[in-house]
């Protein structure tokens, strides 16, 4: 179930891209919220998904206008916080405390790594 939501989300940030349409990015939203869900590790997507925009060379008239990479950074960073607080609607349960404490048992920080 990760793997394909991950790949859904992955599919609506290159959509974004190769169309010049950053509605598709609403797509990405949640899809990367959902994956969440099921596991927080899908945090690594957070770093994948900007680089979509290296794609936009493949096509002639990506993202016409100006200043498309910064229009793209802004977009992303908006996709990307709203699927994370996807995943903080979660803190509401009473439950929460056990997905944290399996979320910092098997998730490493970089200094670890």
């Amino acid at each position: 179930m990760v793997m394909a939501l991950s790949l859904l989300a992955v599919y609506f940030a290159v959509k974004a891209v190769l169309s010049n349409n950053m509605l598709w990015l609403i797509g990405t939203t949640v899809f990367l919220g959902l994956v969440m869900w099921t596991k927080l590790t899908a945090e690594l997507f957070f770093l994948v998904i900007p680089f979509a925009y290296l794609l936009h060379g493949m096509k002639q008239k990506a993202m016409d206008g100006t200043r498309p990479l910064i229009k793209w950074i802004a977009c992303v960073i908006l996709a990307l916080l709203a699927s994370y607080g996807m995943y903080s609607l979660m803190r509401l349960s009473p439950q929460f405390w056990r997905l944290a404490l399996y979320s910092r048992k098997h998730t490493m920080t970089l200094g670890q790594l």
